[in-house]
């Protein structure tokens, strides 16, 4: 499984929220993605995956 398949498979799960890569941080093992294979990260067994959404305002 990819990340892009995890955000997939969340904004399958949760269609009543904006959920978006743009608006996600998201790290594999601690390491933010952007330093890995950015959402073709492969996910595998034991790995932990951090999603944090980002948020803006004022």
């Amino acid at each position: 499984m990819t990340v892009a398949e995890i955000i997939r498979h969340i904004q399958k799960e949760s269609p009543r929220q904006e959920v978006s890569a743009s608006s996600l941080l998201v790290a594999v093992n601690g390491a933010e993605i952007s330093t890995l294979n950015g959402l073709e990260t492969v996910i595998s067994n034991g790995d932990t995956v951090t999603i944090i959404p980002v948020v803006h305002g004022g």
